[in-house]
């Protein structure tokens, strides 16, 4: 049966469809004008009344670090990220971003999921490494190095969501969970650089400057970082321990509590996957068969068929 809150989602869905449909349609009708979509306070209001419900059953939760943490950030609608939510830094705080059309899509447990990946990448200060980064790394790279990292700690993921999974059995891998990330996108861009290039011998981006993503693109979902405001790392670090500070209302997870000492003892690198390994250890799964993608531009070529080791925490 469902749920008063699934019937709420899927109303405010189709709402967000009518904004987006009304903006193509003043779009069409006025070529070459730059304008913003309209979001009627109402439906802001509605949506952010949603959004508590699935913060106050984050606070309900064993861990309600996560709650009281989204509790202090700003948070705004966003029809151009290419993921359900995305964060940035603004005017000395966090703001959380939804995509109303990627976020409703998801049930409770996954909106959930996606609000604590983005608080993962927070207290993994991904927003600087990933600036610090992009001469060295392709965006690509650097974006699956890093959900990959963050995904491995949580569950009820978005059946599109970048996992360890997803990346072995795509790029036709056999990396091990819960290492670092500069270990996992120097793996990453040794694959893509062995992967095919168009006709021209280069690598072609037909992502535009897009107004509305209704779909998940793991290339663009953290291009909003670019947006975030000129931050030195020792002030982002003081401002997000002082986040932390004000969340931890009682036990925390092993995992969190390894990545928090981390980040208030690191000088740079933030090593929690050494954490995590001594706490939460593997198990052996069965293998699986698995395919590789050859082209980053065609995801759907089942050419080559391998064997996967499959790993699950304990």
């Amino acid at each position: 049966m469902e749920s008063y809150f699934d019937k709420q989602a899927k109303y405010l869905y189709n709402k967000a469809e009518e904004i987006i449909n009304t903006y193509a349609m003043l779009k069409a009708n006025k070529k070459g004008e730059n304008f913003d979509i309209d979001i009627p306070q109402d439906f802001k209001n509605e949506f952010f009344k949603l959004v508590d419900k699935v913060n106050l059953s984050l606070m309900e939760d064993k861990d309600n670090f996560y709650g009281y943490f989204l509790f202090q950030t700003l948070r705004d609608i966003r029809f151009d990220i290419s993921s359900p939510t995305a964060v940035n830094f603004k005017g000395a705080k966090y703001v959380i971003y939804f995509n109303p059309i990627i976020f409703l899509s998801l049930d409770m447990k996954q909106m959930e999921s996606t609000i604590k990946h983005e608080i993962l990448h927070i207290l993994s200060l991904h927003i600087l490494r990933g600036k610090e980064l992009k001469n060295k790394y392709s965006t690509l790279a650097i974006n699956i190095a890093m959900d990959v990292v963050v995904n491995q700690y949580l569950n009820y993921l978005p059946p599109y969501a970048t996992t360890l999974q997803w990346l072995n059995s795509n790029y036709n891998l056999k990396l091990e969970p819960y290492e670092s990330f500069e270990y996992y996108v120097e793996k990453v861009q040794t694959e893509l650089d062995l992967q095919e290039v168009d006709e021209n011998g280069e690598e072609v981006d037909n992502h535009e400057n897009e107004n509305i993503e209704t779909e998940y693109n793991p290339e663009h979902t953290h291009d909003i970082w670019e947006e975030s405001d000129e931050i030195d790392e020792k002030t982002l670090k003081e401002f997000t321990e002082k986040f932390v500070t004000l969340s931890q209302k009682g036990e925390i997870p092993n995992y969190l509590g390894g990545l928090i000492s981390a980040l208030k003892n690191s000088k740079g690198e933030l090593p929690w996957n050494l954490y995590l390994k001594k706490l939460m250890g593997t198990v052996e799964s069965n293998r699986k068969k698995t395919i590789t993608r050859r082209n980053r531009r065609q995801p759907n070529r089942l050419d080559l068929r391998g064997e996967l080791r499959g790993h699950k925490a304990e």
